[in-house]
């Protein structure tokens, strides 16, 4: 998604763009996440509040394309003891913290206004966009940028944690996300709700035509096999915001694990590497990468126009 959202706005920008892909939606990771605007596990934190706040825009504007799959929301976050304030506040609209009584185990929380991207819809759309662009994708994984011809005068480098060898960071890792769907139900959660776990946490996010429940993130796990005792565990963590869930495992459709690109700060920069050769670096983005996507590649477009 970080690509394709890249080479989208370079293209709209009037540059000539193709993109060289590993993979391609549906077999991406894009394509399982459970995704809303949400700046969560992405620094610095600055930069991160800045293209959060310029990519909702961008969501707000795609909201009036209904193929797209962007729909208003609200994210509700649940916390057992006080608050924890996010630093990115002030990039969220509407936001509020509350007392609760209505979720047994949980003391407080914050809320605010977001877009839930339904990736099944949203994924097809921008590969729709990137096509009727007249954009181009070449199936081709690389072991070293020195094999992008020189024909090429610029590349752009959104190849997530594939950057660990083609860029040579070590400072690039994984974190293990999984997710399982369930088929709507009567009197299911309107809105998103959230816990406040950390390797392991509660996660509602109501879609179109499914239930997204999650979540994990497990870093340095790299195994995406299937994990029963995962499963369950996410739908018993979740039952505790909406009991309803516990009654309804019948109901569940599938589940998915994808690998998010994690790392200290997002890498969007500019690196010269030999007289002919230059690199933009897009990388790094964690769980934010829906989040990040339109306003990191805003930023793309303007290190392209310095070159």
């Amino acid at each position: 998604m970080i690509g394709l959202t890249t080479a989208i706005n370079l293209r709209q920008e009037g540059h000539n763009v193709d993109i060289w892909a590993k993979a391609i939606s549906p077999g991406t990771t894009s394509d399982v996440a459970a995704a809303f605007w949400y700046p969560y596990a992405a620094f610095p934190v600055e930069a991160v509040s800045r293209w959060a706040q310029e990519s909702f825009g961008n969501f707000a504007q795609l909201a009036k394309t209904p193929e797209a799959g962007i729909s208003p929301t609200t994210v509700n976050k649940f916390f057992q003891s006080e608050v924890d304030t996010p630093k990115w506040r002030d990039a969220v609209r509407d936001y509020e913290e509350f007392v609760t009584h209505d979720h047994p185990g949980y003391r407080s929380g914050f809320k605010f206004a977001t877009w839930t991207i339904d990736m099944t819809r949203y994924m097809p759309y921008l590969k729709n966009t990137w096509k009727e662009l007249g954009g181009r994708v070449s199936f081709k994984p690389l072991e070293s940028f020195d094999e992008v011809p020189e024909s090429y005068s610029l590349i752009i480098n959104c190849t997530g944690l594939g950057a660990r060898e083609l860029a040579n960071d070590n400072a690039l890792i994984a974190a293990r996300g999984r997710v399982v769907m369930m088929k709507p139900f009567k009197n299911q959660p309107r809105e998103i709700l959230l816990d406040a776990g950390d390797e392991t946490f509660a996660m509602i996010v109501p879609r179109a035509n499914d239930i997204v429940l999650g979540g994990t993130y497990e870093e340095n796990e790299e195994d995406r096999a299937n994990d029963e005792k995962a499963v369950e565990a996410i739908i018993a963590r979740c039952s505790k915001l909406c009991p309803e869930l516990a009654a309804k495992k019948r109901e569940i459709i599938g589940s998915a694990c994808g690998l998010r690109p994690v790392r200290s700060a997002v890498r969007l920069q500019l690196e010269k590497i030999s007289k002919s050769r230059t690199i933009i670096h897009n990388y790094g983005h964690g769980g934010a990468g829906v989040t990040l996507a339109w306003g990191c590649a805003q930023d793309v477009a303007k290190l392209v126009a310095k070159c």
